[in-house]
């Protein structure tokens, strides 16, 4: 549930709150891995019809990632 989620990131990440700034920068050392992870249990599972999540943010991550910044 999503208030479960809210909670383990308050957790991880004192001070969280959606739509807060700077959380990109407090995670982004972390993308890497996330992404692995990610991917891997992407390998693992697959999607079923239903009320189980199942997303590739990773591919999506991915994606955005590898679109050139404007500074």
């Amino acid at each position: 549930h999503r208030s479960e989620v809210i909670a383990k990131l308050k957790h991880h990440i004192p001070g969280y709150a959606k739509g807060a700034t700077g959380i990109y920068e407090l995670t982004a050392e972390h993308f890497d891995l996330a992404a692995q992870r990610a991917a891997m249990l992407s390998a693992r599972f697959a999607p079923e019809a239903g009320t189980v999540p199942y997303t590739k943010m990773h591919d999506l991550v991915a994606f955005l990632q590898s679109i050139p910044r404007r500074d």
